[in-house]
Formats: structure tokens, C-alpha cells, sequence
């Protein structure tokens, strides 16, 4: 049995649309049926959050794992990342404080494909620039992808790009994945084999020196992809050239071909002054003042946005500050205060007739440095913002949204979090301590992206809203 899974997503809550991948995973689709050779087929280009695609792969494997698999083939085309020795497809609903849960990892894709038992593993992933902590170690990713290719008897993968290039598109397609349409669609034999499609593809991104695909090969080269038939030719005869379409960006991108230091200095430009800073505060103040409580709540609350110019919480900073003490290079440090403990000690005395009583253990109180939370070197607008969801009722909970960030003159670090309000009688009421930290990190320059994760704070927001109330009316 053959089995294809082939994953394509467009749009993201948090990173820029890729429209491109639409045509890639629904083309790529046309092709796998075309060929009658794989009688299981999962495709998933609508349902692309964590959520409904996990689920789907999961019931797709589980129903095929009883069976004698010869070959899987994997397709993915959207955002990727690599980050700490770790390959993430990015999927729709991506949250870079929750990466792990809102993408798919390589390494449980290979857990769940091995459980298959296949004769041959094949990777197509298409995977564009996601715009944060992108693969930027080509060594690293490099001996990554290569370390997998043990999971499998046989495999072959094919990557459109992986270091500081991106993965370039148009509207329509993906040029990796029209280049490997095109391979199938060029090849003179009925019969095409991986390497006749890893060959291709090679030579056709050999000609520009934008974007430079990368393959890991354990197989034996002589395994078919598929043999041609009058329906798929008549397909694949419908599929632009690779660099026909794309030759207004090779031509674009590459008439930019930079020397050193200019590229230095274009790089230089993500590093912003103080102005420019100073104006990024005041487009995200901007975005916050603009909160909403959804129409059907506005008359349960009041909503207070408060812009503070010192850090202040009831929850200790200490998190921040612990992670200032192992990643230097933001324009903030770790702040310290004094804690007495007590400590057992034996005293070292000189011996005597009274030396068994002398020397016996005593509790010492002494002082030690901890870190309490952190503090900003830099003037900035404000250094915290604050939003408070307020009941006009007492059987409502009042909630609060705490946020705090930490910088240099390049990237931004936010936390922030979400927790209620906790009566302590009539007139006094304290934070509940019992939240989690919730955290992203962009560069300035990425303003869209940091925007729309406050816009989806403010989704939180009335998300907890919802949960609160609907319990409320459960009660009765």
C-alpha cells in the first residue's frame, strides 16, 4: 500500500498569508491521484489549525498502521522554522509562545510515520520564510535533517531552502513546488524516478542564486515516483515553467546582489533609533487604546487601559529577570534583593573535655543575593500596560491583562498575562497568582505581526469572558 499526506496552509493568524500555497497543495494533490499509484490520500488545506490537523494525521495513520506500507510520501507547503535543534511545520494558528503546541514537529511526524513501518519514507516540504527565528544555521539544520534520516530504512528529502534564504512564491505557486511539477512534467522516460525529480530541481535552482534547495537521500536511487500515463500528462501540461512565471523576482532579487558591506549596511537599517523606537511604542499604544469588549458584554464591564512608566506587578518579575541573567544582550538587567535563610552548622572548635557539647550543630541565619525581577536601562514611553476588565456586577469576576516587555534597538520581547481578580471582602479585591506567562519576540521592524498578537490578546480577552459567564449561567 502507498499512502501520500499532503498539507498545504495559506493563511496564518500571526505571520504573513502565503497565497501561493493554495495552488502548491491542491496541484500537488492532482498530481499524487493522477499518478494511481497511492491508494490512501490525506489532504488538508482548509482545517490547518494545530488542532484539526493533528487530529486528522493522527486518524489517517491510525487507520493505516495495520496495513503493509511500501511507501508514505509527506508534502508540506507554508511556514517553517527551526529553533533549538528542532524542524516545526508552522501551521494557522500559530503562537510563538506556544510553538510547540500551535505547529507540527518533525520529530513527532517521524514517530507517527514510523509506526507505519514503511519500506520508503519521502519529505516534499515547501517551506517559506516564517519571519521569526527562521533557519538561519544552514551547519546546524543541516546535520539536523540529515540526523533523521536514520528513523527510516529508506528515504528521500527534498527541502526548498534552508539558511537565511527565503522560499520564494508568486501568487499562483511555489517555485520549489513548480519545479518539482516541472520535473516530472520535462522528464523524457514514462518512468520517473526521485532522483530523476532531485536532479531536475538541482539544476533548475543551480541558474539564480536566491534560493538554494537541500536534499538528504538514503535509498538506492532507482525507487519510481511514478510512470506517466495521458491523464497526467494532460495535467502537467497545463503547469507553467518554474522560472518562466518567477522571472521578474529572480531578475528583481538578483539585480540586488549585494556586496558585504552593503548588505551590512541594509541589515543595520533593523536596528532603530531612539525616534524610531519611540514611534513603534506609539503605534502599539495605539492598537491597545483600540480593545474592544465584545457589543454583548459592554454593559457587564468596563474596560481601563493604563499605560505605566514603572514595571509593577503583585507577581514577581523574577521569570524576566532570570532570563536576563542568561541572555545578555537587551537593554535591561536582572534586579537582586537580600533573603535570610537559615543554615545548620557544626562548629569547627579546638578540641577539649567539652568538645562533644561545643561542637554540636547550631542553626545560623545568613543573607544571600536572588533575583526579585528586572529593571530597564533605556527611556521608554512606558514599561508596562495594564488592562483591567471591571464587573458592574458582583457575581462577575473582574479580570486583569498585565503586559511587560524587554528590548535592544533591534527585537522586542513582550509578556504578558491574563488572570482574575480575587474578593478578599467588600471593598479589597487581589490578583489570583495562579497564570502562567505567555510570551513573543519579534524584531521591530515586524510591526504587522506584533500588532496582530495584541489584537489576538484582546481575543483572550473576551474569550475568558465567554467562559466565565456561560459558567455563571450553568449554575442556574
Amino acid at each position: 500500500m502507498n499512502l501520500a499526506i499532503l498539507i498545504g496552509v495559506s493563511e496564518y493568524k500571526t505571520l504573513s498569508k502565503l497565497p501561493g500555497c493554495k495552488n502548491d497543495v491542491k496541484s500537488i494533490s492532482e498530481l499524487i491521484h493522477k499518478t494511481e499509484k497511492f491508494e490512501k490520500i490525506l489532504e488538508i488545506s482548509e482545517k490547518t489549525d494545530s488542532t484539526s490537523v493533528k487530529n486528522q494525521l493522527i486518524d489517517f495513520i491510525n487507520i493505516s498502521k495495520d496495513e503493509e506500507v511500501d511507501e508514505v510520501i509527506f508534502y508540506f507547503t507554508g511556514h517553517g522554522s527551526y529553533v533549538e535543534e528542532e524542524f516545526y511545520y508552522i501551521l494557522s494558528d500559530f503562537d510563538s509562545s506556544r510553538k510547540t503546541q500551535t505547529s507540527l514537529q518533525n520529530s513527532e511526524l517521524d514517530s507517527l510515520l514510523k509506526t507505519l513501518n514503511p519500506k520508503l519514507v519521502v519529505k516534499f516540504v515547501d517551506a517559506c520564510q516564517s519571519g521569526f527565528s527562521y533557519i538561519k544555521d544552514l551547519d546546524s539544520i543541516d546535520n539536523y535533517i540529515k540526523s533523521t534520516k536514520g528513523n527510516f530504512k529508506n528515504c528521500y528529502f527534498l527541502f526548498s531552502s534552508l539558511n537565511a534564504q527565503s522560499s520564494y512564491q508568486n501568487q499562483d505557486f511555489s517555485f520549489f513546488t513548480l519545479s518539482i511539477l516541472n520535473a516530472i512534467k520535462n522528464h523524457s522516460d514514462e518512468k520517473v524516478r526521485y532522483k530523476n525529480i532531485i536532479d531536475y530541481v538541482s539544476d533548475e535552482f543551480s541558474k539564480n542564486s536566491i534560493q538554494t534547495p537541500f536534499f538528504v537521500t538514503q535509498a538506492s536511487f532507482t525507487e519510481i515516483f511514478c510512470t506517466k500515463n495521458k491523464i497526467l500528462d494532460s495535467f502537467l501540461n497545463s503547469i507553467p515553467n518554474t522560472f518562466e512565471d518567477s522571472k521578474e523576482i529572480i531578475e528583481e532579487v538578483n539585480s540586488h546582489t549585494k556586496s558585504i558591506e552593503e548588505l551590512i549596511i541594509l541589515d543595520s537599517k533593523k536596528n532603530l533609533s531612539n525616534d524610531k523606537v519611540n514611534e513603534f511604542f506609539q503605534n502599539i499604544k495605539e492598537t491597545i487604546k483600540n480593545f474592544q469588549i465584545n457589543q454583548e458584554y459592554k454593559n457587564l464591564y468596563d474596560l481601563a487601559i493604563s499605560f505605566l512608566t514603572h514595571n509593577n506587578s503583585p507577581k514577581s518579575l523574577a521569570s524576566i529577570g532570570d532570563y536576563l541573567s542568561k541572555n545578555k544582550g537587551y537593554f535591561a538587567e536582572a534586579s537582586y534583593e537580600n533573603v535570610e535563610y537559615e543554615s545548620i552548622e557544626t562548629p569547627n572548635r579546638p578540641a577539649s573535655i567539652f568538645s562533644s557539647f561545643n561542637n554540636q550543630p547550631i542553626t545560623v541565619t545568613k543573607t544571600r543575593k536572588e533575583i526579585n525581577g528586572y529593571y530597564l536601562n533605556a527611556k521608554y514611553p512606558f514599561e508596562q500596560i495594564r488592562i483591567d476588565v471591571k464587573s458592574k456586577y458582583p457575581n462577575l469576576n473582574s479580570f486583569n491583562c498585565s503586559i511587560f516587555f524587554i528590548s535592544n534597538d533591534r527585537k522586542i520581547r513582550f509578556y504578558w498575562f491574563l488572570t482574575s481578580y480575587i474578593k478578599k471582602s467588600w471593598n479589597e479585591q487581589d490578583l489570583d497568582t495562579r497564570f502562567n506567562w505567555n510570551i513573543f519576540e519579534y524584531e521591530f521592524i515586524e510591526l504587522d505581526i506584533i500588532n496582530q498578537n495584541f489584537k489576538n490578546i484582546n481575543a483572550e480577552i473576551n474569550k475568558l469572558l465567554d467562559n466565565h459567564i456561560q459558567k455563571i449561567l450553568e449554575k442556574k
